[in-house]
């Protein structure tokens, strides 16, 4: 017996609401603001520890030149 084809449902998002950008502006600007620092430092401490690939790339420019 042939399985029926599943019918798909398109979820379509709600339109943004011009009504309340300056509040989720300002949402967004305190989430920057307390996450921002620690994702930064968490990609610098990656990027630049000493067995990490983004060094490597680095003393491998450095011996380019």
């Amino acid at each position: 017996m042939a399985a029926k084809p599943s019918a798909r449902i398109e979820r379509i998002p709600p339109p943004p609401s011009t009504a309340h950008a300056p509040d989720d502006m300002e949402k967004a600007r305190e989430l920057a603001r307390r996450y921002m620092p620690d994702a930064v430092s968490l990609l610098a401490s990656v990027a630049f520890a000493p067995d990490s690939e983004a060094a490597l790339h680095t003393k491998m420019l450095e011996t380019i030149d």
